[in-house]
């Protein structure tokens, strides 16, 4: 009798649950930097560029204030050099009340 039991409920395990089988599909995450279509411009990885203004109204490229954006300027050499060129005298106001950008954006 528990040999008949196990047997109908190993059968009734088998036969529910290959209506649960699903189709695996690989879908590869995109590597930036690597060739893709030009029509799929939007990737989940990749972050959108984003503007700093100071109160002057000279952007930057980076908000040194936020520790995430000073990683990002310090892996950035154009940046540095844009802000080693850089002539505008607001930057220098700028850092006067404590708004440090980097990678000046140049009109």
């Amino acid at each position: 009798m528990k040999k008949l039991l196990f047997i109908s409920l190993f059968v009734l395990f088998i036969g529910s649950s290959a209506g649960y089988s699903q189709d695996i599909t690989w879908n590869p995450i995109p590597i930036p930097g690597s060739s893709q279509s030009q029509e799929d411009d939007y990737s989940p990885y990749r972050q959108k560029q984003s503007t700093y203004k100071s109160s002057t109204g000279t952007q930057y490229q980076y908000d040194l204030n936020n520790p995430a954006d000073r990683v990002k300027y310090n892996a950035d050499p154009a940046a540095q050099l844009r802000d080693r060129l850089n002539t505008n005298p607001n930057v220098k106001i700028d850092q006067s009340v404590g708004q440090y950008g980097g990678g000046v954006k140049q009109d």
